[in-house]
């Protein structure tokens, strides 16, 4: 248990204490209507979480850009942040208004950042959160070859931590016309 005593309330283990942070720290997202016993709270709704719904929060993306490998997390490691440069593939210079992230492994992807090769931050995902397209009339020029920078924070939950997790996540890439 941790902690000191709280007058009238009850201690949790280290486990219930980590399946809170990482359900937290996924944007407290709503679980299932099956109830559980959590401790000794009897009827609580599960704060079970495999990660971020398995869509993109903008819908189809114009262009799919993954990975070129999965990265592993190894067992007993359980955070981890990598540095990935993946190639759209651009054939001709393309102006983008929005970007996502749809991750691989949804309960271990926590942060990412994702920005051009000069470093021109282009989005910051994160569990729960919608995209944010450019204001109306703005957009990005990705230029032929352009190749992205992906930075992502993996953690694993308690349950994993003795295993080998690995990640081949996507970034979406919404296309629009020259802007004004």
């Amino acid at each position: 248990p941790l902690g000191p005593p709280v007058q009238g309330g009850q201690q949790i283990s280290s486990s219930e204490l980590d399946i809170l942070l990482s359900w937290s720290a996924g944007g407290t997202p709503r679980a299932d209507e099956k109830t559980f016993v959590f401790g000794s709270i009897q009827g609580v709704t599960s704060p079970t979480y495999d990660g971020p719904p398995a869509e993109w929060t903008a819908g189809a993306p114009d262009r799919q850009v993954a990975m070129g490998a999965p990265h592993t997390v190894p067992a007993g490691t359980i955070e981890d942040e990598q540095s990935f440069v993946l190639s759209t593939g651009l054939t001709k210079p393309t102006w983008i208004k929005a970007v996502d992230l749809l991750p691989g492994t949804r309960s271990m992807v926590r942060h990412a950042v994702i920005s051009t090769e000069d470093g021109q931050v282009l989005a910051v995902w994160t569990p729960g959160r919608e995209v944010i397209a450019a204001p109306s009339g703005a957009a990005f020029l990705l230029a032929p070859g352009a190749k992205l920078n992906l930075r992502i924070r993996y953690r694993k939950n308690w349950q994993d931590e003795q295993t080998d997790k690995s990640d081949r996540s996507t970034i979406g890439l919404y296309v629009t016309e020259a802007p004004l």
